[in-house]
Formats: structure tokens, C-alpha cells, sequence
């Protein structure tokens, strides 16, 4: 078996078990909206595209990291033509990492099936997104300008903060949260970020071209968040409400333009 060879099953296999973590993810999150009597709110496929985006962004991390240290480890030994190692490795971790993404939007989304035509085009969008964004970090590997992100120095509390790039460039991120990145969103750290996320997010609002009643409910909604963040102590509670009804409101009209930004505002709240 050759090196790149070896790094493919092991990447398959721990690719695999991202993915049934992300099945338990979009369980846990219907059985959420169940608790809340939202399983007929379409606002809540927001978190799950979520949670699937975030596995596609930690995938390209894992693979590209593993196949950065093979070709990097050939160099050291003088391996020939290192050029090719890293085309070859290249292959193999899109080869992954295309099937990683396809797999994952072929999991079950738990949504009613009254919802679904007014959802499919976001995890559509979703899913030629995440597609374009792992293909776009395997470009830059080959291209020997791929570096991994720098990982939390050990001692302190784990929080990782990679991000999704969604519908392009900068049009959209989302963050993924780690062990402690709950608990930084509630205590009210992250309030300059949701506040940049939120302009950002009515900025699109006002050129997305909604109905008058559409886009003056969803103005209604960024101005109580915007009424929280000017106190000393906001209520994040308040401000995930909010933010949940702006998402049931931007799904139920299949404004998808919205949606990256979207996304993005609910996980600097920590919806996601």
C-alpha cells in the first residue's frame, strides 16, 4: 500500500465517524425544536446546516493537516520529485473529502415534509457551497499556499474558531463551536460579533427585495437585538429569540440569498 494510499483509509475511516457524530448533531437538534414545539418551524434547519457546514469546514482541517505532514515529511527525507507527492496526496484528500460532503447532505434532516420544498434550495445552496469550499482548500494545498489553523495553546479551555466561508467569498461565515464556545456566547463576549454579523445581515436585508410586511418583521426583530446590545448587560436569551424568529421568517419567504448571513449571525449568538 503506498503512503497515499494509507492516508486515504485512515482519513475514510475518520471521516466516517465525523459524520455519525453529525447524524447524533441533527437528531439532538429536531428533539430540541421538538421541546420548543418548532418542529413545524422552518427556522430550524438553520442550526442543521450548521452543524453539517462546520463538518465539512473540520474535515478539510483534518485531512489537509495529515496530508500536509506526509508531504512535508518527504521533503525532509529527500523523497524525488516533491512536487508530485503533493499532487498525489492532493488527489486522494479531495477524493475524501468530496465524498465526506456528499455523504453528509445525504443524511437525514429529520423535516417535516410540509417544510421540505420551501428548505431544499437552502441545503441545496448549502451543499454546493461546502463542495466549492473544500474543493477551493485542496486548490490551495496544490498550490502549496494550504496552512492549518493554529491550534489552542495547551492549559486553557479548548475553543476552536474555525470558520465556513458560504456562497462565495466573504459572503457569509459560520464559527465552529468547541467544547467551550457555548459558554463564551452566553456570557456575553461575543457581543461586538454578533453586533458586526447583525449589520451585516441587514445591510443584504435592505437590497434582498422582500415584501414591505416581510422586511418591516424582520427590521423589527434586528431592532430588539439591537435594543439588547446597547446594554451593559444584555439578554442573550432575548437576543436567540429574536434571532430565531428573523429565521423563521427568512426560510418561510425562501429568501436564500439571506441565508449565509444568516447563518452566520446565529452562530456569533451560539445557535449553531
Amino acid at each position: 500500500m503506498t503512503p497515499f494510499d494509507a492516508l486515504e483509509e485512515r482519513m475514510t475511516r475518520h471521516l466516517a465517524k465525523m459524520r455519525h457524530g453529525v447524524d447524533v448533531d441533527l437528531n439532538r437538534l429536531h428533539g430540541e425544536a421538538i421541546k420548543v414545539n418548532a418542529q413545524h418551524n422552518s427556522g430550524s434547519i438553520f442550526p442543521k446546516l450548521a452543524a453539517v457546514q462546520q463538518s465539512a469546514e473540520a474535515a478539510a482541517e483534518d485531512v489537509l493537516t495529515e496530508a500536509k505532514e506526509l508531504v512535508d515529511d518527504a521533503r525532509r527525507q529527500g523523497k524525488n520529485a516533491p512536487d508530485l507527492w503533493r499532487e498525489a496526496t492532493a488527489d486522494k484528500a479531495r477524493s475524501v473529502l468530496v465524498a465526506h460532503v456528499k455523504a453528509l447532505y445525504a443524511l437525514d434532516w429529520r423535516m417535516d415534509t410540509k417544510l421540505l420544498p420551501g428548505v431544499t434550495p437552502a441545503i441545496q445552496d448549502s451543499r454546493k457551497n461546502s463542495l466549492a469550499w473544500v474543493n477551493g482548500q485542496v486548490d490551495d494545498f496544490e498550490r502549496d499556499i494550504w496552512r492549518p489553523k493554529r491550534k489552542p495553546e495547551t492549559g486553557g479551555p479548548t475553543i476552536t474558531n474555525n470558520t465556513v466561508h458560504i456562497g462565495g467569498n466573504n459572503s457569509g461565515v459560520i464559527q465552529q463551536a468547541g467544547d467551550h464556545a457555548q459558554q463564551q456566547a452566553s456570557v456575553g463576549s461575543d457581543a461586538a460579533a454578533i453586533g458586526h454579523a447583525l449589520d451585516a445581515f441587514a445591510e443584504a436585508l435592505a437590497s434582498a427585495q422582500l415584501s414591505g410586511e416581510t422586511t418591516a418583521e424582520i427590521n423589527a426583530e434586528i431592532a430588539t437585538i439591537k435594543a439588547q446590545l446597547t446594554k451593559p448587560k444584555p439578554s442573550f436569551d432575548i437576543i436567540r429569540i429574536a434571532t430565531g424568529a428573523i429565521g423563521s421568517v427568512v426560510a418561510g419567504v425562501g429568501a436564500n440569498m439571506l441565508t449565509p448571513l444568516l447563518i452566520a449571525l446565529m452562530a456569533a449568538v451560539g445557535m449553531s
